[in-house]
């Protein structure tokens, strides 16, 4: 009977049911004050024994969910560094030559935006009153621009490529692709 009573308990407290009211209907079916108090004991002592079972699953769970929570996010969240890091993949870093991460840094301090395209090639730069271009070996950076560049006539431009020297990081020219 005590074993009935204690499993009657314990199905009253998980439908939520307050404590002084189970009580109450069992004293008023009929069973003693005594033998209720003993098995609601029972059931506490039980219920002590289970909590640290449920706990550990459960944090463990959570921390899993906040773990993979701050892994998704980072993986999917980009950086400026990041970005860097993907259009100058391709290229080897040369001791005598700017890296292709700073010449993407050096003009995305003067012009913040996403970098689209990076390539290193020799171009010719036009040195006015010089009639005979110059020719350097320059990184070729195209960016986005996050603001815009507005000039008078209602002209906007939203993207640019800076040619960047390879030997000292000077910005040689700009270009409006």
């Amino acid at each position: 009977m005590a074993n009935s009573l204690r499993k009657l308990i314990e199905k009253r407290l998980e439908e939520n049911v307050p404590l002084a009211e189970i009580k109450q209907d069992l004293k008023e079916k009929g069973y003693d004050i005594e033998e209720i108090n003993r098995a609601v004991r029972e059931v506490i002592r039980g219920i002590d024994k289970r909590f640290p079972v449920r706990v550990v699953p459960v944090a463990i769970l959570v921390t899993g969910v906040v773990v993979m929570s701050i892994v998704i996010g980072l993986y999917f969240t980009e950086s400026k560094t990041g970005l860097v890091t993907d259009v100058c993949a391709n290229y080897k870093t040369d001791p005598n030559e700017i890296a292709c991460k700073e010449a993407v840094r050096i003009v995305t301090q003067k012009h913040p935006g996403e970098v689209t395209f990076v390539n290193k090639n020799e171009v010719e730069i036009p040195y006015p009153p010089n009639p005979t271009p110059v020719k350097k070996t320059a990184w070729i950076v195209t960016v986005k621009l996050y603001q815009p560049i507005k000039y008078p006539g209602n002209i906007s431009i939203d993207e640019l490529q800076a040619f960047v020297d390879v030997k000292d990081g000077t910005i040689l020219i700009y270009r409006h692709p």
